[in-house]
C-alpha cells in the first residue's frame, strides 16, 4: 500500500511537471505568435515605406524629366533662331549678288575683279554657314541655354 502510495505520489508529480511543461510551451507559442504578428506589421510598414520612397523618385523623376524637356526646348528653338538668322544672311547676301549682277547687266561697267570679289564673299559667306551647321552649338550657360553668336 505504502508502493501504490509512492507511485501515485509519482504520477502526480510527473503529471504536475508535464503540466507545467505544456503550460510553459503553450506561453512560448503565444509569444512565438506575437513575435510573428509584430513581424508582420513592421514588414507591412516597411513596405508601405518603400512604396513611398519609390513613389517620391518617380516624382523627382518627372520633375527633373520636365527641366531636361524645358532646357532642350529653349536650345533648340535657340539654334532655329540661330539658323534663321543665318538664312537670313545667306538672303541677303543672295540679294545682293543678284543685285550687282543687275547692275553689271544693266550697266555692263562691272569689272571682272569686283564681280570675283562678290561671288567669293558669296562662297565665303555659304561655307561659314555650312561650318556653323555642321559645328556643335556652342551654349554660354546650359542653365539659360543661350546661343554663343
Amino acid at each position: 500500500s505504502e508502493v501504490a502510495t509512492f507511485e501515485k505520489q509519482v504520477v502526480v508529480k510527473m503529471n504536475q511537471t508535464l503540466d507545467r511543461t505544456l503550460q510553459r510551451r503553450q506561453e512560448e507559442v503565444a509569444e512565438m505568435e506575437r513575435v510573428r504578428m509584430l513581424l508582420g506589421a513592421v514588414a507591412k510598414k516597411g513596405e508601405e515605406n518603400i512604396r513611398k520612397v519609390i513613389a517620391e523618385l518617380h516624382q523627382l523623376l518627372a520633375a527633373e524629366e520636365q527641366q531636361l524637356l524645358a532646357s532642350l526646348t529653349a536650345r533648340r528653338a535657340n539654334a532655329v533662331a540661330e539658323l534663321d538668322r543665318g538664312l537670313n544672311v545667306v538672303q541677303q547676301a543672295v540679294a545682293d549678288l543678284s543685285k550687282k549682277q543687275a547692275d553689271a547687266l544693266r550697266f555692263q561697267e562691272l569689272p571682272v575683279e569686283s564681280s570675283q570679289h562678290a561671288a567669293a564673299e558669296f562662297l565665303a559667306g555659304l561655307q561659314g554657314m555650312l561650318d556653323m551647321m555642321h559645328a556643335p552649338p556652342a551654349y554660354d550657360d546650359p542653365a539659360t541655354a543661350t546661343v554663343q553668336v
